[in-house]
């Protein structure tokens, strides 16, 4: 691992730990870049990074002329110990998909809806297409060499390959999100905790189908990314669109039951929700007993200082279910995402999957 990184990673979760722990308090004035740097033998550039992260997070802010100081205020009033337990909601729908059998009947006909998205043809019209990775620097021949290689093994072992199918994922999949997650995002969890899925866009339906019954309301950023208002509305649920600023979302007192939000860049404007704001769901989720949908959807990317934490690391209560995908940094036609599921959501997600994709084992 790079040095520089390992000092700035660590002076960062020094400092933040502190403020986060009360040990720093909010107004406190702090060292200036060239006595930190001083101390521990350090660049002040990296000093430099770690101060400007803290600043975009909210943990700090700094006067010119005075120094830098403090931002963050402890509340201690959404301490673990007193906060109210989620009861964690299940919809109609999810409920149902509960009661079903591990094994159905399998239907021999299959119904493809399809839809057509009407797209302008004219030279005048500028290209902003998302979703496109560099392809010129993906290692395919790596790739393909790997993929042969397991395509072998699990041919010599087809009888038993079978039976180790899950439909939360391949489970060394899972560890290596969770190992990855555990490094590099801040999120403490091992792998029964995630499901792998199709994309982030089968993660949101699902949930949606899981978490939403007909009637109930549900908030998004406005504008947001166009599959989850589709997903909302397809499971039946009112739509509320929360409208954004330079600080990301602007909450509100909705009454809801979950809410979608892109917390480390907002899709589409960019925008970072500030630290005051993340707080700040949370606690409306905590008093209307709702629950949060965060979906990083491109947190490998950083154009400067340290990748932004998830607001996932600030719940305590487990409110928030996290998503992420490998959109951004594999082809478009491997569709892998993943989810952060509270354990009192495990199973009926497990069930909801194994329903709904049996005829891949055919």
């Amino acid at each position: 691992m790079n040095r520089k990184y390992t000092k700035m990673k660590a002076l960062y979760q020094a400092i933040r730990d502190a403020i986060q722990e009360g040990n720093l308090v909010h107004g406190e004035k702090l060292p200036s870049t060239r006595e930190l740097a001083a101390t521990y033998h350090i660049s002040r550039g990296t000093v430099n990074q770690v101060y400007d992260t803290l600043t975009a997070q909210g943990y700090i802010h700094s006067e010119h002329g005075r120094g830098t100081f403090v931002a963050y205020q402890l509340d201690l009033s959404n301490d673990a110990s007193t906060e109210k337990a989620c009861t964690h909601h299940l919809s109609a729908w999810g409920n149902r998909i509960q009661q079903f059998e591990q094994h159905t009947t399998q239907r021999n006909s299959h119904t493809n809806a399809q839809t057509s998205n009407s797209r302008i043809e004219s030279d005048e019209v500028i290209d902003f297409s998302k979703y496109q990775p560099d392809f010129s620097k993906f290692p395919y021949d790596e790739w393909n060499n790997r993929l042969y290689a397991e395509i072998r093994h699990r041919e010599h072992h087809i009888e038993t390959t079978s039976a180790l199918v899950s439909s939360t994922g391949e489970p060394k999949l899972r560890e290596a999100i969770a190992a990855y997650l555990r490094r590099m995002r801040g999120i403490q969890v091992d792998a029964d905790h995630i499901a792998v899925t199709a994309g982030s866009m089968q993660a949101i339906a699902l949930l949606t189908q899981l978490l939403a019954d007909p009637g109930d309301h549900v908030v998004t950023e406005s504008p947001c990314y166009i599959g989850i208002s589709q997903a909302i509305l397809a499971a039946g649920a009112n739509l509320i669109e929360a409208s954004l600023d330079g600080q990301g979302v602007v909450p509100q007192n909705w009454d809801a039951r979950m809410l979608f939000v892109t917390p480390s860049r907002q899709f589409p404007t960019g925008e970072m929700l500030s630290l005051e704001r993340r707080q700040t769901l949370l606690d409306w989720a905590h008093r209307h007993d709702a629950m949060i949908v965060e979906d990083d959807y491109d947190s490998e990317f950083r154009y400067r200082g340290m990748h932004v934490e998830p607001l996932k690391t600030l719940d305590k209560a487990g409110r928030v279910i996290y998503l992420g995908s490998f959109t951004k940094t594999l082809p478009l036609e491997v569709r892998l995402g993943y989810v952060v599921l509270p354990p009192p959501w495990q199973t009926p997600l497990e069930k909801h999957r194994h329903y709904t994709s049996q005829d891949l084992s055919i």
